[in-house]
């Protein structure tokens, strides 16, 4: 037997998953266009400067041609990182608002269905509302991943070249532009405490594993006083 007053708490909190739900879900929409418009924006620049690198260097001004493609592509790629700079604080605040809120509805929802107050749901409907209350976090963590893979990418591009660069201006400019990706990379960090990005999707599942355990253990050690305490009344 629960303690009488667990099952007013799973009740509330269930109204309470439900319209958190809905407004994280519809809140973290933006947030995902812009994540993916700034993937497909990163992976179109590389795939047009690895376009404009091909091709021999031995033809003469071929270096400063590629030099000029390379500072062009640096451009685009600061335009890329203030734009994101610009709109950081907002979106943030919504991130961290939202990982916490599906936190805490991912926790419930585990709960509920470990004590089996969701016997009417079958594995299959258990595991899809599990992956609709994770996609929108896990989605963000998803696409900052693929930015950053592409943003690793260009810079394995731009240095490539340094293997085959004879001019040592040519040289310069793509060791400044690899330096500036590397020192200001396309990335998110929510209160320097965790980034955005696959490591995103591991940090909640262990969260959601770490204190979904003590919750049970605290429930059942509850039960255990509850029983001790009703044997001694008798």
């Amino acid at each position: 037997m629960h303690y009488f007053y667990t099952t007013d708490i799973i009740i509330h909190l269930r109204i309470l998953s439900i319209l958190t739900t809905i407004g994280v879900n519809l809140s973290l929409m933006p947030i995902i266009v812009i994540f993916e418009l700034m993937w497909r924006a990163v992976k179109a620049l590389r795939k047009s400067l690895g376009e404009h690198l091909k091709g021999p260097v031995l033809i003469e001004g071929r270096e400063r041609l590629k030099a000029q493609q390379i500072l062009r592509c640096l451009n685009v790629y600061k335009d890329l990182n203030a734009t994101l700079k610009f709109n950081s604080t907002p979106m943030k605040t919504m991130i961290l608002i939202s990982t916490l809120a599906t936190f805490i509805r991912l926790t419930l929802f585990l709960y509920q269905a470990i004590l089996g107050h969701n016997e009417g749901l079958h594995l299959p409907r258990k595991i899809l509302a599990i992956i609709y209350y994770a996609l929108p976090v896990c989605l963000l963590g998803v696409l900052m991943e693929l930015v950053a893979r592409e943003c690793d990418k260009l810079k394995t591009l731009m240095t490539k070249e340094l293997l085959v660069c004879k001019d040592d201006s040519y040289c310069t400019v793509i060791v400044d532009a690899v330096s500036y990706i590397e020192l200001n990379p396309l990335k998110f960090s929510i209160l320097r405490a965790f980034n955005v990005n696959s490591t995103l999707i591991l940090g909640l599942t262990n969260l959601c594993t770490t204190y979904l355990i003590a919750v049970i253990q605290f429930t059942y050690s509850c039960e255990d006083i509850n029983g001790l305490s009703h044997s001694h009344s008798h």
